[in-house]
């Protein structure tokens, strides 16, 4: 089964959505939840607290390849 999208439609239905309720937005694709946040402040809020720096489960596959470094590091 073959599905078109068009990534760039979404993203600008999430942006004009985001504008139109809040900063914050949250949608379900399958079972992996996204979140888009627009507001400077929470984004540095979030980037900067060791809370936060959890990588997604996608990251468990280049490990193998690159090791605890910079970009798999969680800490």
């Amino acid at each position: 089964m073959t599905i078109n999208i068009n990534v760039t439609d979404i993203f600008r239905n999430v942006i004009k959505h985001t504008a139109e309720f809040d900063q914050i937005i949250k949608f379900w694709i399958g079972p992996i939840l996204l979140t888009f946040i627009l507001d400077p402040r929470d984004i540095e809020i979030i980037l900067s607290s060791p809370t936060y720096s959890k990588k997604s489960c996608e990251y468990r596959f280049f490990k193998p390849w690159l090791g605890n470094g910079l970009l798999i590091s969680e800490g």
